[in-house]
């Protein structure tokens, strides 16, 4: 599986091909913090915490020894500078971090190689796959019918699907964050999802969007000029704009003539999905 690294500028580092190779093992490692009382246990939690693994720097055909402990450093000493978490990445899955320490314990000067011992701060210890789903203006891709009303025997006629009516496969083991971004122009856009509303009583113009952010809490709207305005006060609040999606087959209702919108689910683990 591949392994690298992304800052928040976009640059990459791969970790798994020369002139890096990190010790993967040691990121896959965890542990939860749990509080209690009369011999009970009242929670159990994730809270900040530390990776220590191992990354060996050597020259290769293509970077020298000194251009490549150099690249690691700019590029995970950006986040730092700019107290931006980076995302370290296990296959499809990332983890959100910083590089705090660096201790070089075996440097083969000769050999232009070097033993690099790090640490990774994670403030959220979570690793993340997002799963994009596209919900278009005016349906325009069009549900096969054969998903809907599936009776073990023939009916003489054909029941047709609503136009409003998707659905969404959470293919994980619980309830999910997301990510949700409307496309403008539109009114007051509403989204049932396994008949939840989620709801913001804000008008966006041509070219806007609104993103919705349950795991941060947030709801903003963006403008044509890039102006970002807060619109938080402006949910439903009758409904709870941030609850998670279910895990499991969902449907999914929009006035789909109206506006089009995006559903990012953030599949969350406490170690990167193995592959075999």
């Amino acid at each position: 599986m591949e392994v690298y690294y992304v800052n928040h500028k976009n640059q990459r580092i791969d970790l798994g091909n020369a002139p890096y190779q990190m010790q993967i093992g040691d990121i896959f490692n965890y542990t939860n913090k749990y509080e209690g009382s009369n011999n009970k246990i009242t929670r159990i939690y994730k809270d900040i915490s530390t990776i220590s693994t191992a990354i060996t720097i050597e020259e290769s055909v293509e970077v020298t020894f000194a251009d490549a402990v150099n690249r690691f450093f700019d590029v995970t000493e950006a986040d730092v500078a700019a107290d931006i978490r980076g995302k370290l990445y296990v296959g499809e899955y990332y983890l959100l971090c910083n590089i705090y320490s660096s201790d070089k314990t075996f440097w083969k000067e000769t050999n232009k190689g070097m033993e690099n011992a790090i640490k990774l701060l994670v403030p959220y210890p979570y690793w993340c796959r997002e799963v994009k789903k596209a919900f278009l203006l005016n349906n325009a891709d069009t549900l096969n019918d054969s998903q809907y009303l599936r009776y073990p025997f023939a009916y003489p006629y054909r029941y047709s699907v609503s136009r409003n009516l998707k659905v969404v496969e959470n293919e994980h083991y619980a309830p999910c964050d997301f990510v949700l971004c409307i496309y403008g122009p539109c009114t007051n856009p509403a989204i049932r999802i396994n008949g939840h509303l989620y709801e913001v009583r804000s008008t966006l113009y041509n070219g806007e969007y609104m993103l919705i952010n349950s795991r941060d809490h947030t709801v903003f709207r963006y403008m044509a000029d890039g102006t970002k305005v807060n619109l938080f006060n402006w949910r439903n609040k009758e409904s709870d704009l941030f609850q998670k999606i279910p895990e499991g087959r969902c449907s999914v209702i929009w006035q789909s003539d109206a506006f089009g919108f995006d559903l990012l689910l953030l599949q969350e683990r406490g170690e990167p999905k193995w592959n075999s």
